[in-house]
């Protein structure tokens, strides 16, 4: 791992955790040595502005005699001597400024004129320090006899070997400071490596279980709570093997058992066709010569063989209709890939092949702007065909009136077709969509397959049907098909919009 990859923070817990302790060793160490070179930097200028005070204060002692007997001359050679051995420069003034003796007697005569030397002149009578550069540092003091000043001392410092000093103690400041930070840095990848180690670890092991691989557990290496947490991994990951190994084996049986049940269904499906469609020539044959017999011999025989012969002809006769609505069920049921289907044509379709029976009864169809699902057009033509036969069939003497509309059902159509025939019981309402049931008694015509085509059909596209209805007020069916459209590309329709589409 280089140093760029252990400094990155790049969104994972270990570089996290050292970029977080390098970033607050590197804090904390910059304020410390920051503040080291800072305090021992203001100790050395505060050491050297109390040295050249005290120096000034001495010079003024030591010039009271010559101010007082006007020895300038015993006064010059003193300053000379100082500033060879101690100082930079030294001066004594008298109290306008005037220099009365300088280490550098060319000097003598002249006056300090300076702005902060007037203000030390000036200002209260004690020792302080009148300027400060980077190299020089000049300090004065009164010269003062019995409450009488008579001259000032001025003594010039060299700060050299001070700031030599202080630049020293800041390189020595940076290169500490550089060890330490290297050092902290090392050690944050080393605790960060430790302590995230088993996190790692446990990291790699849900990345071997997000690709399925149950096989390899966690290796523990802690005896902390990311060690609980990577054994408590394991467990989990041992259940799961053991719960997939199960749910394959159910679900490799539930395949075969699907497969079995599909093979089974078609099988039936070409039994049921095969059994329909064979029978029907020896129905037509019992059917034929039953007719015949009554034809030919009905004068000849008594009253109860022509009942027996209308009785094979009539059973006949139903045979074929059941064999007929038999075969037709079979057959009934999605086939091929849906594709979007306009309910409206299928609805028109549907009125097209129930147009003798609409004329006949004076029926009326009204019908909404219907939505598009996904089905197939020929089955969605069989349901409304179906249902709305149903309602012309069961109005009874009055001219039916039929209602077609949908309402939307999150990502489906509900379709209704509502009728004012008789009503069904509620207790036959489940009842009705079996194979062969009727809700109504043999005064109407019928083998009672349509609505278990009809059920057969919805169920194919996962769709349900249902009906509501109370006896002598008419029945609504509903059904469910997918939609083919946005949820909110097609408002919903209902009655109050519909429109006249009785061919």
């Amino acid at each position: 791992m280089s140093w760029f990859d252990a400094l990155n923070p790049r969104r994972t817990l270990r570089r996290q955790l050292i970029a977080t302790v390098i970033g607050v060793h590197t804090i904390l160490m910059m304020s410390f040595v920051w503040d080291l070179v800072d305090r021992q930097q203001r100790f050395l200028l505060e050491r050297a502005r109390s040295r050249s005070v005290h120096q000034a204060e001495l010079l003024a002692t030591s010039a009271v005699p010559q101010l007082i007997t006007h020895d300038f001359s015993g006064m010059q050679e003193v300053l000379e001597s100082l500033a060879r051995d101690r100082w930079d420069s030294a001066s004594v003034t008298d109290t306008s400024g005037r220099i009365v003796g300088h280490s550098d007697a060319r000097l003598v005569g002249s006056s300090y004129t300076d702005e902060r030397s007037r203000w030390m002149l000036t200002g209260p009578h004690k020792a302080r320090t009148v300027y400060e550069t980077e190299t020089r540092i000049r300090a004065a003091a009164p010269v003062i006899v019995e409450q009488t000043v008579l001259g000032w001392a001025w003594v010039t410092a060299d700060l050299t070997a001070d700031r030599a000093e202080i630049a020293k103690l800041r390189n020595t400041g940076l290169i500490y400071f550089g060890i330490a930070i290297i050092s902290g840095a090392t050690f944050a990848i080393m605790l960060g490596t430790a302590l995230t180690r088993q996190l790692r670890l446990l990291l790699a092991g849900t990345q071997r279980l997000a690709e399925d691989n149950f096989n390899e557990p966690v290796p523990i290496i802690a005896e902390n709570d990311v060690g609980q947490v990577a054994e408590a991994f394991n467990t989990a990951m041992q259940k799961l093997r053991a719960q997939r190994s199960a749910l394959m084996q159910a679900h490799e049986g539930l395949r075969a058992a699907n497969q079995a049940i599909l093979s089974a269904n078609e099988s039936l499906r070409r039994f049921a066709y095969a059994a329909s469609h064979d029978l029907q020539e020896p129905l037509r044959t019992v059917s034929g010569y039953s007719e015949l017999l009554h034809d030919r011999y009905s004068g000849a025989l008594d009253a109860d063989a022509t009942e027996f012969i209308d009785y094979i002809h009539n059973g006949a006769t139903r045979m074929q209709n059941l064999l007929k609505a038999l075969l037709e069920y079979s057959r009934a049921g999605p086939r091929g890939e849906p594709a979007r289907v306009d309910a409206n044509t299928a609805l028109r379709t549907a009125l097209e092949h129930l147009e003798v029976a609409i004329k006949d009864s004076n029926a009326a169809v009204n019908a909404a702007t219907l939505p598009l699902v996904w089905a197939h057009e020929v089955a969605v033509v069989q349901l409304f065909q179906n249902l709305i036969g149903n309602a012309i069939k069961y109005a009874g003497d009055k001219a039916p009136v039929v209602h077609v509309w949908a309402e939307r059902d999150a990502g489906s159509w509900r379709f209704a077709v509502k009728d004012e025939g008789p009503g069904i019981d509620p207790r036959n309402h489940e009842r009705i969509f079996g194979i062969f049931k009727r809700a109504h008694g043999p005064e109407y015509p019928g083998t009672g397959v349509g609505l278990a085509i009809c059920t057969r059909i919805v169920e194919g596209y996962g769709g349900r049907i249902w009906v509501e209805s109370t006896l002598g007020r008419g029945a609504t069916f509903w059904f469910t098909l997918p939609a083919a459209d946005a949820p909110d590309t097609r408002d919903s329709a209902h009655p109050n919009q519909a429109s006249l589409v009785t061919p």
